[in-house]
This record gives C-alpha cells, sequence and structure tokens, in this order.
C-alpha cells in the first residue's frame, strides 16, 4: 500500500527534464549570431567618398605672333561671311567664335551720338537689311593692325576697310575696332564699333 501512494522519482525527472529542454533551444536560438546575407550588395559611397576627377590641366600660353595670326584670319572669315551674304547666327563664324556677350556699334553716323549697341543677333538683321536695300554694296578689308595684352587675355584689332556701293559708285575708307577677350583658353569676338565711316555700318 505505501508503495502505490509513493511519487516515482523517474517520472518526476523526465518531466523536469521537458520542461527545461526548451528554454535551453531558446538560449541556442538567442545567442546564435546572425549570419548575413550572401546576396546583400555593398551600400555604395557617400557624398563624401565621391571621387571628384581632377581639373584639366589649362593649354600653355600661346605667343603673341600666334594670337594675332589666329585673330586676324577670324576677322577675315567675318569678312567673308559678310560678303557672301552668311548672316545666320547658327553657322560660323557666328556660331563658333563669338561670345553671347558679344555687341556692336550701329547709328546713323560713326562720329553720331545716337550709335546704339545690339547683340549679334540684331547686328546680323542690321546687315542682312543693309545688303538688301544696297545690292551693291562690298566690304573689303585692306588692313589690320592688333594689340594683345596676354595677361589680361584682351585684345583690339583696327581693321582698314574699303566700303563700295552706298551710294552706287562712291568708294570710301573706314575703320572699324573690335574688341578680343580669352575664356578659358579660348578667344572669342566681345565688340564690333567704328572710329571712322562707321566701320561699313552706320
Amino acid at each position: 500500500m505505501d508503495d502505490l501512494h509513493k511519487p516515482s522519482s523517474d517520472s518526476s525527472s523526465s518531466d523536469h527534464e521537458e520542461q527545461e529542454q526548451p528554454q535551453d533551444n531558446e538560449d541556442q536560438q538567442t545567442t546564435s549570431p546572425e549570419q548575413p546575407s550572401s546576396s546583400q550588395q555593398p551600400s555604395p559611397p557617400s557624398q563624401d567618398q565621391t571621387l571628384i576627377p581632377p581639373k584639366p590641366k589649362r593649354a600653355p600660353p600661346q605667343p603673341k605672333a600666334q594670337i594675332i595670326s589666329h585673330l586676324e584670319s577670324l576677322l577675315q572669315d567675318i569678312a567673308t561671311a559678310l560678303e557672301t551674304s552668311n548672316h545666320n547666327p547658327l553657322l560660323p563664324p557666328w556660331s563658333t567664335h563669338f561670345h553671347p556677350t558679344f555687341t556692336a556699334e550701329v547709328g546713323a553716323l560713326a562720329n553720331s551720338a545716337s550709335k546704339t549697341k545690339i547683340p549679334l543677333h540684331d547686328f546680323l538683321l542690321f546687315t542682312a537689311e543693309r545688303r538688301r536695300q544696297n545690292p551693291e554694296y562690298r566690304m573689303r578689308v585692306t588692313g589690320v593692325h592688333t594689340n594683345v595684352n596676354t595677361r589680361r587675355g584682351k585684345a583690339e584689332s583696327f581693321v582698314n576697310l574699303e566700303l563700295s556701293g552706298v551710294p552706287v559708285g562712291i568708294v570710301r575708307p573706314s575703320v572699324a575696332s573690335v574688341g578680343f577677350e580669352c575664356v578659358e583658353g579660348r578667344w572669342w569676338f566681345v565688340r564690333w564699333g567704328s572710329l571712322r565711316g562707321g566701320g561699313g555700318f552706320e
């Protein structure tokens, strides 16, 4: 009779082990390190880490004689464009050698106070209308003298011109003043003015 009421030590021990086993499994799950996914991609570099390419080195300065030859060649290209009625600002030399800030002086007379500064587009409209009204109008370059200041990146050309056809049968001399500036190693037309006779654009 006493044996029937005595608790079994084996069954108690077994129950205790079964209760503690899940706790051991939980400990193993929480303490095991998380393995990184093999498909995970590295994060892109931050803005501070982005490499900035070095600035291109500026070309060495050109000798003055070479600059003068280049600028006077451009002046001849302009004279040829006007002589052949090329007044399209989208075509060379207008589209390739004229700075956006370019202005030209035009007026009733070269020594008139009424001269007006106009941008390239209006300048070409003006010259096109001039040719339309005077089909015999011609402009020929007879000489050029150019001064260059390489330190300041500026140059000025004095262009001797021979104008004819306004009016028909009349030929007269004129002098134009043309300004250049060197911007990022490249020379641009920035100004066209007149000293006498309106530079052909009175």
